[in-house]
């Protein structure tokens, strides 16, 4: 499939930025569902942040749908 070396090296940066954009916003999902985030997700979950940010922010969601 990859005959090129230039092909692997395209794919590698594409892999290389897809994970830099993807994995802070994978730690900052789990920290926020953690019930204690110095404890980690070996604590427990929450989905207390959803409600509270749907109290904030309902009215900015119905607007924008």
């Amino acid at each position: 499939m990859l005959k090129s070396k230039t092909k692997l090296i395209k794919l590698l940066v594409t892999q290389g930025a897809c994970a830099f954009l993807f994995v802070p916003t994978l730690q900052s999902v789990l920290a926020g569902l953690t019930v204690n985030y110095f404890r980690g997700i070996s604590f427990d979950l929450t989905l207390k942040w959803i409600g509270k940010v749907w109290r904030l922010y309902a009215d900015s969601v119905m607007l924008s749908i």
